[in-house]
């Protein structure tokens, strides 16, 4: 069985090519060791009825954040998916890409209903991801690294909306200032992959490693 780290480091390197392959070239990851400085937390599921479905995860974006960040929907919808189809093995979820063309050539498909878009889709529930903020760097300062991902979301059976919670993420996560040496393709895999591991994570129990 693995242990904590194995799986930590596991979850990163996965998160890590998957951005590469919507066009970044992630070099290394800043990760702290694990040690006597750092404890588990507990992290129990807050709804468990994805189990045993077939879902796609649909993430929408202002166009402010688009244009400063144009495959922002792409990579939080890759680095979600991920996380569900890694820790919930009973799940089928569609691949990003193919969801994200179908949003392009719906670009009303937020208003269609929610029973509308399972039935064009051809899954069970939808998860959706409505983003807030997305953000590299402290505002007004841009030698300050800083990342910050906040987005609503809505898992959908039917046309009813069942299940709702707001998820934002920091990164560096136990640091208050950010950081100066870094860069935006860093900075995005890290405040994605601790977003994607509380928005996924709100469907499965999971451990949250922090510093002491």
């Amino acid at each position: 069985m693995m242990n904590n780290r194995t799986k930590l480091m596991g979850v990163m390197l996965m998160v890590a090519g998957l951005m590469t392959m919507g066009g970044c070239n992630i070099i290394g990851w800043m990760a702290a060791p694990y040690g006597s400085d750092e404890s588990v937390i507990e992290v129990k599921a807050e709804y468990t009825k994805l189990e045993g479905k077939k879902i796609a995860v649909l993430v929408a974006a202002s166009d402010e954040i688009l244009y400063k960040y144009n495959e922002a929907i792409l990579r939080t919808s890759r680095a979600i998916t991920a996380r569900m189809a890694e820790n919930m093995p009973s799940i089928r979820v569609m691949d990003p890409t193919t969801v994200l063309a179908y949003q392009r050539n719906n670009p009303f498909w937020s208003t269609s209903g929610y029973e509308n878009l399972i039935d064009a889709l051809n899954v069970d529930a939808v998860v959706v991801v409505d983003l807030s903020e997305y953000r590299t760097h402290e505002p007004g300062n841009k030698y300050q690294w800083k990342g910050i991902v906040a987005g609503h979301v809505t898992v959908a059976e039917g046309n009813e909306a069942v299940f709702a919670q707001t998820v934002r993420a920091e990164f560096p996560e136990d640091s208050k200032v950010g950081v100066l040496d870094s860069s935006d393709e860093k900075i995005q895999l890290g405040m994605l992959s601790i977003f994607s591991r509380d928005a996924a994570g709100l469907f499965y129990d999971h451990e949250i490693v922090r510093k002491k």
